[in-house]
């Protein structure tokens, strides 16, 4: 059973803080010095936790997005070539970001994806 200082502590919590492992799996397999590396986030929540500001939040859990909520803002295309980037090959994947502006595929991509864009949904 909680004590009433618990339950009091759990009612002040007012901000949310999301994140989860998962997520950190999309990375630049080329460039481990691209701007948009996991171990920045990962540094980012290691600080919240080791000066106890999780401690004072609610920490949500990452959820997956649904196609019909991807597909109100981009196009079926676009989620397609998401949803399947992550199996296709090395090669597919490094010639497309190629053609695209600062942005990198890998395995992780697809669920990486997925997992933020469904939390920001939430």
């Amino acid at each position: 059973m909680s004590s009433k200082k618990d339950k009091i502590a759990s009612q002040q919590r007012r901000v949310g803080l999301l994140y989860d492992n998962r997520m950190c799996k999309h990375f630049n397999p080329d460039d481990n010095r691209h701007p948009e590396t996991p171990n920045r986030i990962k540094a980012i929540w290691d600080k919240l936790q080791t000066t106890g500001i999780t401690d004072r939040c609610v920490i949500l859990d990452a959820v997956d997005a649904e196609d019909k909520h991807i597909l109100a803002v981009h196009s079926k295309k676009h989620v397609d070539q998401i949803k399947n980037i992550s199996n296709k090959s090395f090669n597919y994947r490094r010639n497309l970001a190629a053609r695209l502006n600062s942005i990198y595929f890998n395995e992780g991509s697809t669920k990486s994806a997925y997992l933020a864009a469904g939390s920001a949904i939430e």
